[in-house]
């Protein structure tokens, strides 16, 4: 059977790290973490990241306003994933010094219209301006 090399990739970066108590998935069980608050708030929160960059790098999500709206869905998904209803999301985006403002503008549509669709919020947003990138 080969060896699945994203799997080893993250065995390897994740082998020192510790694991918190709260934490109810091992590594590889689920896309998102649930995290137990039973004890001090009788709850259970679920929580994930995940990107899109390689679906971008390989022309998958060449259009502005599905790249906005997959940047929000593959998370939902992996929320949905472990019977969990979404709060909100945190937005990390990377963008190029020479991206149009109306291309960049279609993606943030994207992104409202998914969270719409979700009825969630985006609870907060990291940009980066990537200047004279390859």
């Amino acid at each position: 059977m080969q060896k699945i090399f994203e799997i080893d990739f993250i065995n390897k970066i994740a082998e020192n790290f510790s694991r918190s108590p709260l934490q109810r998935n091992k590594i590889h069980q689920t896309d998102a973490e649930i995290i137990s608050f039973n004890d001090k708030l009788g709850m259970n929160l679920a929580v994930t990241t995940d990107t899109i960059s390689e679906e971008i790098k390989f022309g998958l999500y060449d259009d502005p306003f599905l790249t906005g709206w997959m940047t929000v869905m593959v998370n939902m998904s992996d929320i949905a994933a472990v019977g969990a209803s979404p709060l909100g999301i945190l937005i990390s985006e990377a963008f190029t010094n020479n991206l149009e403002q109306a291309y960049i503008s279609k993606i943030q549509e994207g992104i409202e219209a998914a969270c719409r669709t979700c009825n969630t919020f985006v609870l907060g947003e990291i940009l980066a301006l990537l200047i004279n990138c390859l």
